[in-house]
């Protein structure tokens, strides 16, 4: 019993420093005195910028681009009130009326770099591209019902217009 006993204690002494030994690093020294550590010094500027331009990153990659459709209620200094429409279908689009309870209004912030077309569409634009006329527009081609596209994204519950789109039926 004791002769098992020493055995037993024997292989896991054994087993244990065989574990040691397959754990090392292949014979090479760890000496921390012998590994080469390369240390970038910044200027807290550098830092700074750099932290900036992380954090507006994040803040483009967490802006999801949104498609408005709608009709312009009201017009203020930098924003706007659209009535917006919603597909019904395929390619069918309906703007519930006025006042009706299934009227969505979304008010719309304006900013500086907030762009603008106007598309003429003659036709009802049967004939694709060939029935739209484009040409650069500007926040005094808005008007009360006037229908728009506005591509943007919401920001908490405000809608911040990247281009808008002034569609002018004739």
């Amino acid at each position: 019993m004791k002769r098992r006993k020493k055995a037993a204690g024997c292989v896991g002494i054994a087993l244990l420093a065989i574990l040691m030994i397959g754990c090392g690093d292949s014979g090479k020294e760890a000496s921390p005195s012998t590994k080469n550590v390369s240390v970038r010094e910044e200027k807290p500027d550098e830092t700074l910028k750099s932290t900036e331009d992380d954090i507006s990153h994040i803040d483009d990659i967490e802006k999801e681009m949104t498609t408005l459709i709608g009709s312009v209620k009201s017009i203020e200094k930098n924003s706007l009130v659209i009535r917006q429409a919603f597909e019904d279908g395929e390619d069918v689009l309906v703007e519930p009326a006025e006042g009706s309870p299934d009227e969505t209004l979304v008010t719309v912030t304006i900013s500086e770099t907030t762009q603008y077309e106007v598309k003429t569409v003659k036709n009802s634009g049967v004939n694709g591209d060939s029935d739209i006329e484009r040409r650069e527009g500007s926040f005094s081609d808005l008007e009360e019902n006037v229908s728009v596209n506005i591509s943007g994204y919401y920001e908490g519950e405000t809608f911040w217009a990247e281009k808008i789109f002034i569609m002018l039926f004739v």
